[in-house]
């Protein structure tokens, strides 16, 4: 009975190893070719597969959306009054940045004039369609600053440092890791 336990057990540590290596290898893709995008090609909202999401920083969509909470948009091909959408303008400095506003018009150049719900008069310059990052399909309250610091070089560190933690925290489950001896005396029986 304790050989099919330490089997499963085993079993289990091998199965959550491979599922960090998997975890730890897709992050490192994805924040790899996110940092190209927004360092190299300074786009401020990469996307992939047609989704991108980013924290807010502003409380122009209070209460609906609020300052801390992290948006996940979607790329569509159409978008219609109603629809909160994010997308890229030149911020104060020229840097694009990235703004989550509501359709509240369309004008007669296909150009949508967006608004913040809690601002009192819509954004100066419409958003020309391509400038159009995606629909907001889902808001995850307060993680905007968890998801930052994760983004940032001491978040990714500490990130990493509880996957080598966990690692070896794998061999301390008793049958998590055959030891050699359990080997030798299996293959003399």
């Amino acid at each position: 009975m304790e050989t099919s336990m330490k089997k499963v057990l085993h079993i289990i540590s091998l199965a959550v190893r491979i599922l960090l290596a998997v975890f730890v290898g897709i992050m490192v893709v994805l924040n790899v070719y996110l940092l190209i995008q927004k360092f190299a090609f300074k786009n401020a909202v990469p996307t992939v597969f047609g989704y991108a999401s980013a924290a807010v920083v502003s409380g122009s969509m209070e209460p609906e959306i609020n300052i801390g909470d992290f948006v996940i948009t979607r790329a569509r091909d159409s978008y219609a009054v109603g629809d909160i959408v994010m997308y890229q303008t030149a911020g104060t400095g020229g840097e694009m940045i990235a703004v989550t506003h509501e359709i509240i018009q369309i004008d007669e150049n296909g150009h949508y004039i967006t608004k913040g719900v809690n601002n009192e008069s819509a954004d100066i310059k419409p958003v020309p369609p391509e400038n159009v990052v995606g629909k907001v399909v889902a808001v995850w309250r307060g993680f905007g600053k968890a998801a930052e610091f994760f983004q940032s070089p001491a978040g990714i560190c500490i990130l990493l440092v509880i996957v080598i933690v966990v690692w070896f925290l794998i061999d301390l489950i008793p049958g998590g890791k055959k030891k050699h001896s359990d080997e030798e005396n299996s293959a003399d029986n």
